[in-house]
């Protein structure tokens, strides 16, 4: 299915008017139970295409003039996820290229709570603005940084 099948969602929204504004979406966090820490870290392989893919969309913003940032949003993982090769490799590329990262790990101990999570990869609304007190500074700070604003 091209698109995911996602024809309906793409759409729905000239037809529909929503409650939330300036394209931010809140995932709703009724009807079900909070997720717990999950331990079962993805130990798959790197795949050498997409690291390619990543580098290849990196150099094609340099080439452009296109400002990066890396954003690592909090998950409900447990720590190991920092041990990984897969992260290992994000901070290494992030380095060869000079793409600065936010990162959530500096703030985990206000993300331990599985009230902010939708599941253990998402945060819920009351997740998603608590992570917008601390990630819109470093944000600022780095646009300031790298522009000169």
């Amino acid at each position: 299915y091209r698109n995911n099948s996602r024809l309906f969602d793409y759409v729905h929204g000239f037809f529909v008017e929503h409650r939330f504004k300036k394209g931010y979406v809140p995932i709703e966090t009724y009807g079900y139970e909070y997720p717990s820490v999950s331990y079962e870290i993805d130990t798959c392989s790197i795949s050498p295409k997409k690291v390619d893919v990543l580098k290849n969309t990196i150099a094609s913003c340099n080439t452009k003039g296109v400002k990066l940032v890396f954003a690592i949003a909090p998950s409900l993982y447990s720590e190991d996820v920092y041990n990984t090769p897969q992260y290992d490799e994000l901070l290494s590329i992030a380095n060869e290229y000079e793409v600065p990262i936010i990162e959530s790990r500096k703030y985990r101990e206000y993300f331990i709570d599985s009230a902010l999570y939708k599941d253990v990869n998402h945060l819920n609304d009351k997740g998603a603005k608590l992570w917008m007190r601390y990630f819109i500074p470093e944000l600022k700070g780095i646009i300031k940084e790298n522009i000169g604003i």
